[in-house]
């Protein structure tokens, strides 16, 4: 999935003809702005204008002038300058923006969460990356679940403070959500899991490696519920505590023919059986394009050998490849697990 953007897009990303060095201090400006002025406690009438701090430079007037205009905003590249007070004043001005990419911001707390609530952008919000802001917590999660109802695509990977509480907020507020990245978020369990198969039918983008637990009755509910949409699927190394097996990713493979991309790293019950139920569904769908499986114990090089001789020839074209699920742009068209929290559709407006 690509995003698709509007004539009105705004993007401080690469994409744009600003230099590194430019990016950096335009992020930093932002902040520094912001720092003079409390926009969540003042007076929402006051103009920015009025206030000579502002007015009386001009390099600082041309943001706010064209602040409408900003609907993708990548954040990421200028992190380390990123704060709470630099998304309060965006949240203020951009009251048209769609995208927001916070990618590793590790300075934004909750606070910042709850300026993109409370302002007019929280109704055009449809894409947060927040992958790595460790001072996320639930109470954020939350606002964002209440106010930003019309996200459809949400990344909190390595977000570790969150719970299953936000999540299961998440999925009854938010139940046009079709994206959302949980891996390394330790406290977060299988009953989020169900919550968000429950009550967001889109659903086609699931990253749920390395939670706290995942149980195989998840997996078995993930195949049946999503059958009809559910196209990337992370399930790398689950808890210890609980297993994926074999049987369950078959049921996968019976019934998800939409599947573009699964991974099993470290799912060691899975067994040979399973990738050549998979390989079927490759043969009968078309779709199924990547399956990570490194340190899949159940499944040997012999296997993988013994089922490409076969003479159904249900391997035939597959290619073994070195990357893993961080690199996967190399083998799918330049799409990864980063596109989630940045990705924006027209037809989401349509919702």
């Amino acid at each position: 999935m690509s995003s698709s953007t509007s004539t009105n897009d705004v993007t401080i990303s690469k994409s744009m003809k600003f230099s590194e060095d430019q990016r950096r201090k335009l992020i930093g400006k932002l902040a520094a702005i912001s720092r003079g002025k409390d926009l969540n406690s003042h007076d929402h009438d006051e103009k920015i204008s009025s206030d000579s701090n502002y007015s009386n430079d001009s390099n600082i007037i041309p943001i706010f002038i064209l602040a409408f205009l900003f609907v993708n905003l990548d954040l990421s590249i200028g992190s380390d300058y990123v704060n709470d007070s630099t998304i309060q004043i965006i949240a203020y001005y951009c009251f048209n923006l769609r995208v927001i990419n916070l990618n590793n911001c590790i300075h934004i707390t909750d606070s910042s969460l709850e300026s993109l609530s409370i302002h007019h952008c929280a109704s055009s919000l449809v894409s947060i990356n927040l992958c790595g802001c460790r001072k996320i917590t639930d109470i954020g999660i939350k606002m964002l679940s209440d106010y930003c109802q019309a996200l459809t695509s949400l990344n909190v990977a390595d977000c570790g403070k969150i719970t299953d509480k936000s999540i299961i907020k998440i999925s009854k507020g938010c139940p046009r959500l079709r994206q959302i990245r949980l891996s390394d978020c330790p406290r977060i369990t299988e009953q989020s899991i169900e919550a968000l198969i429950l009550n967001c039918p889109r659903l086609c983008w699931l990253d749920i490696a390395r939670i706290g637990r995942i149980t195989d009755s998840t997996v078995r509910l993930i195949a049946n519920k999503c059958k009809d949409n559910i196209e990337w699927l992370n399930l790398a190394r689950p808890s210890p505590i609980e297993a994926v097996y074999s049987s369950a990713l078959t049921t996968i493979a019976n019934h998800s023919f939409s599947l573009i991309c699964l991974t099993i790293i470290g799912c060691k019950l899975v067994t040979c059986e399973s990738l050549r139920y998979l390989a079927q569904l490759r043969r009968k769908s078309g779709h199924l394009g990547c399956i990570t499986m490194g340190d899949a114990v159940g499944i040997t090089e012999e296997d993988i050998e013994s089922i490409t001789n076969e003479p159904e020839g249900l391997l035939s074209g597959w290619q073994k490849s070195s990357v893993d699920e961080n690199s996967l742009k190399e083998i799918l068209d330049g799409v990864s697990w980063d596109d989630v929290g940045t990705w924006y559709d027209e037809r989401s407006r349509m919702w």
